[in-house]
């Protein structure tokens, strides 16, 4: 799966089992004018973090077939990147911080948490209840984010350095 982030703003499957002749077998254009900042695939969903339109659900079972079925619209910021376990999408936003997003149904995405990072996140990946959060200017914070998603904030630790990406293996 490729988010390209280029004038055409959209989710692109990419077939790579001939690695020399990659060939596109399905495609979804973003809607509105805002860029596919992140993406996160988790079973038969991607979860696009579009800057301007927040979150964005695809459902993706029929690769040739990809379509949207829900989007959860940020009120404030732009959406730089999303990361999706359980029930749970973790969305960052420029400014405005971590959005915790109710995904159980995916038609109708709700946001249920917020943590104010005062500064501007770019990347996140969730682990045991750890929310790794990378920051173009303040680095990396860790964030305690209980399973259930709620009580946001209970600990939070800090890398002082620029880390505008992130991938915790």
């Amino acid at each position: 799966y490729v988010a390209n982030m280029s004038t055409i703003n959209q989710l692109q499957v990419i077939d790579i089992s001939v690695p020399d002749k990659p060939k596109i077998v399905g495609n979804y254009k973003s809607s509105g004018r805002g860029i596919v900042k992140g993406i996160h695939v988790v079973d038969k969903f991607a979860y696009l973090a579009n800057d301007r339109n927040g979150l964005e659900i695809i459902d993706i079972s029929d690769i040739t077939k990809l379509k949207a079925i829900g989007t959860y619209k940020v009120t404030k910021g732009q959406a730089s990147n999303v990361y999706t376990i359980g029930s749970y999408a973790y969305l960052t936003i420029g400014n405005n911080g971590l959005e915790i997003i109710d995904v159980s149904d995916p038609a109708n995405p709700k946001k249920i948490g917020i943590y104010n990072t005062t500064t501007k996140p770019s990347g996140v990946c969730v682990v045991a209840g750890v929310a790794y959060v990378s920051d173009e200017s303040k680095g990396l914070q860790m964030i305690s984010v209980p399973y259930n998603g709620v009580d946001m904030a209970t600990a939070e630790a800090e890398i002082k350095e620029d880390i505008p990406s992130l991938a915790i293996t």
